[in-house]
C-alpha cells in the first residue's frame, strides 16, 4: 500500500529533513498573512502597527534561522 501523502507526520518529516521546525513554518506563515494584510490597508495606524508586527517576526524568523 502507498504512503498517505496528505498526512500531516509525511509533511512533518518533509520540513523537519529540509531544516525546518514547526515553530519556523508558523513564522514564515504569519510573515506571509502580514503582508497581504499590510499591502490591503490604507495609510493608517493600523497599518503602522501591522508594520512593526512584520518587523519584530522577521527578526524572530532570523534567529530561528541562526539557531537552526
Amino acid at each position: 500500500m502507498g504512503q498517505d501523502t496528505s498526512s500531516p507526520a509525511l509533511s512533518y518529516t518533509i520540513l523537519q529533513n529540509a531544516g525546518y521546525s514547526p515553530g519556523e513554518v508558523q513564522t514564515k506563515k504569519e510573515i506571509a498573512e502580514l503582508r497581504v494584510m499590510i499591502e490591503n490597508e490604507p495609510k493608517s495606524d493600523k497599518k503602522k502597527r501591522l508594520i512593526q508586527k512584520l518587523n519584530a517576526l522577521a527578526i524572530t524568523d532570523s534567529i530561528q534561522i541562526e539557531n537552526s
